[in-house]
């Protein structure tokens, strides 16, 4: 009888062997598609961050500008190191996709500031405000885009 039962049983372990590696190739192929794309994702949400900051310098220039020029044009400009960034830096530049870059939207009272000495009830500083639209990209043409309102106080 036990002969008989080993006779059956040969060539089964091999089976079951094959069985195990062919789900663990499986699991390990899985485990390795899901790297790759965890890897790309991670790749696309930094260079999202360096366009980010990159329209964030652009937005920081343009106050700047408005702050000294009282008019928030610049020139395009890059940011960085070019040590840090291998593939090439990243720019800012102002946004003209959507209309003008920059906009003049007027001026309004500044509150609290409407002293009325020798002003013949006039206010006596008034904010211009400006719309300014900035663009950050990164190397591979990842685009952030800022809209900011700003303003300059000026006298009367």
């Amino acid at each position: 009888m036990r002969m008989h039962s080993r006779k059956h049983q040969q060539g089964s372990a091999l089976l079951i062997v094959m069985l195990v590696m062919a789900m663990m190739g499986l699991i390990g192929f899985a485990a390795l598609e899901a790297v790759t794309r965890d890897q790309r994702v991670a790749g696309f949400m930094k260079r999202k961050k360096i366009a980010f900051f990159a329209a964030e310098a652009g937005v920081s220039t343009a106050l700047h500008a408005l702050r000294i020029n009282e008019d928030p044009t610049f020139p395009s400009s890059t940011v960085g190191d070019a040590s840090w960034f291998a593939q090439g830096l990243p720019t800012y530049s102002l946004d003209t996709s959507g209309g003008a870059a920059s906009k003049d939207l007027g001026t309004g009272a500044l509150p609290g500031m409407n002293l009325q000495i020798g002003q013949n009830g006039a206010p006596k500083f008034t904010i211009r405000y400006w719309e300014v639209n900035v663009k950050g990209e990164a190397v591979g043409g990842t685009i952030s885009r800022i809209q900011i309102a700003s303003g300059t106080i000026e006298a009367n």
